[in-house]
């Protein structure tokens, strides 16, 4: 059995994969390039960087990293952008929490309180098919030790505010918004609400509609698609 080699605060993530796309897309394709981006993080390390620890399983993925800036927080929430948007480029939805507090690894195996309850998150709130985020990461309830007043500025006002890499939900949750913002696609949202309105109704896709039709750009991509 291997040894422990960390315990500590962790951020911890863990993405609930819902489904193959319905037969639509390529499941394969968007599991490869997510590998991709796990040895990407995995060999990204040098002697001023921890990297994000991604394990995965058939139907999930649970990443964990150190939390001691809010650099590490934008780190885990772009990570987290990826694979949901590659997952959604071929249709298929997930779900998860993130969250920080402590956290274990053992190898490639993650436990501790931290995974517990972004584990719990995944399956809290009216839907399925969005990466909910700790109010308390956001709030200032649960900063790391490294913070002062000019990084959580440049953490708000840039990351959160203008790049909008988080959105909030009718519920008063807060999510990962991985079609609109900074990093948003519409041709992603475009093409992922295309296949979903072929599919029958249920709580992740119906969701996941509303979030499309809510998106910045889907109005503007709209009226286009109507003129042409």
């Amino acid at each position: 059995m291997e040894a422990i080699t960390s315990y500590g605060v962790r951020l911890a993530a863990c993405v609930n994969v819902l489904g193959d796309g319905g037969g639509q897309g390529d499941g394969c394709r968007a599991r490869r390039q997510i590998d991709r981006f796990i040895r990407h993080k995995r060999n990204n390390r040098n002697r001023d960087h921890v990297p994000i620890e991604i394990a995965q399983s058939p139907d999930s993925y649970v990443l964990s990293r150190p939390y001691e800036s809010r650099f590490d927080l934008f780190d885990m929430i772009t990570a987290l952008t990826f694979i949901q948007r590659t997952l959604a480029e071929e249709g298929i939805l997930a779900g998860g929490g993130l969250t920080a507090g402590l956290c274990a690894q053992q190898g490639a195996f993650f436990c501790g309180p931290a995974i517990f309850r972004a584990a719990a998150m995944a399956s809290e709130g009216p839907a399925s098919a969005r990466i909910v985020v700790d109010a308390a990461l956001l709030d200032g309830r649960m900063l790391p030790p490294r913070t002062d007043e000019l990084q959580e500025k440049l953490f708000r006002e840039l990351w959160i505010d203008s790049a909008r890499l988080t959105a909030e939900d009718a519920d008063g949750a807060v999510f990962i918004n991985y079609l609109d913002g900074m990093y948003g696609l519409p041709e992603v949202g475009s093409r992922l609400e295309r296949l979903l309105s072929g599919r029958a109704p249920g709580q992740a896709r119906d969701w996941t509609l509303a979030y499309i039709r809510s998106c910045s750009w889907y109005e503007e991509k709209a009226s286009a698609a109507g003129a042409g």
